[in-house]
């Protein structure tokens, strides 16, 4: 009639084993006169059979002391008709029973090697993208600073940005040692920097659109949709380099974290009291900004070039 294929499911992802039989009905146990032998403590030494029909599997308990558990409905059973891919726990084990004509999924297709997924992998990708993202964080607190300053200070933001990377890359590449025997540390560090240099690129072109539309709210429309859709796409590479997770379960995940985020930072937001988001007295009309006065130059040229910024409206 055909074969039983029997996975021992671990906490370990990563790792699958299965067990094939070359007959229509199994046991399973402690003992040794067992066809699937397992020593899990809790499992009795004759305590499960499984057979082969028609409409899939049939599972019978064989009056084991701690029973037999159907885990999609978390009940006790004594005999039950079961389809192929059906989940049971026995003591501490879990196991999943198929038919061995049990349908799998599509297989994969391998990464071409000019494709994204491979190019973010590349060191030589990651080193860039860190002298990019560095860069331009010194760059950023370089501008915004009209004073003369030591070097040292404008390496501030660097490196903070650069200790925020190690703990995104090290949690990362953990979940990626254990559950695909893989740290992918290039990949991550390539996400990390990319994500933001995009956001930092993207917080410049906001202001510019918000100050030429002179709202406020079209500022925060565009940074909600904008940023929440980088962050579900910085998730979705993480997870594809440290998981097995099906393409739907990497997106959904994603989604549903990024919306209790922004749903947290509005209550945060809403829970504050109102005078720290009280509107100016008066309307603005802003002209679209541009790179502030050089360093060296004395409050009067700075007032001279940036005096017409500001119309206000009485």
């Amino acid at each position: 009639m055909g074969r039983i294929v029997v996975e021992l499911l671990t906490s370990h992802r990563g790792h699958q084993d299965f067990k094939v039989f070359d007959k229509d009905e199994i046991t399973i146990g402690r003992g040794f006169q067992n066809d699937l032998i397992l020593t899990d403590p809790y499992i009795s030494e004759n305590h499960l059979s499984v057979r082969l029909n028609e409409e899939g599997l049939w599972i019978e308990d064989l009056g084991s002391r701690n029973g037999t558990y159907l885990l999609r409905r978390y009940e006790k059973v004594e005999e039950l008709q079961v389809r192929s891919g059906a989940e049971i726990t026995i003591g501490h084990t879990r196991l999943r029973l198929y038919r061995d004509s049990h349908p799998v999924e599509p297989e994969y297709t391998l990464d071409s090697e000019g494709s994204f997924l491979s190019r973010i992998q590349s060191p030589l990708t990651a080193w860039c993208l860190l002298f990019v993202f560095t860069g331009l964080l010194y760059f950023g607190n370089y501008i915004s600073t009209f004073t003369k300053e030591a070097v040292t200070k404008f390496l501030f933001y660097p490196v903070i940005g650069l200790i925020v990377l190690l703990f995104w890359m090290g949690f990362w590449a953990f979940v990626g040692s254990i559950v695909r025997h893989r740290a992918y540390f290039s990949a991550h560090v390539s996400i990390f920097c990319l994500w933001n240099i995009l956001g930092m690129i993207f917080s410049v072109t906001n202001q510019y659109l918000a100050y030429y539309a002179n709202s406020s709210m079209l500022h925060d429309l565009i940074e909600l949709v904008w940023g929440g859709g980088l962050f579900i796409g910085v998730l979705y590479l993480s997870l594809t380099f440290a998981t097995n997770m099906k393409t739907r379960t990497k997106i959904i995940l994603p989604c549903i974290l990024t919306v209790i985020l922004m749903l947290s930072f509005f209550g945060l937001q809403v829970s504050v009291p109102n005078y720290y988001f009280e509107d100016s007295p008066f309307s603005t009309s802003l002209k679209p900004p541009i790179l502030g006065v050089p360093h060296g130059k004395s409050v009067r040229d700075f007032v001279d070039v940036s005096q017409d910024l500001f119309i206000f409206d009485y």
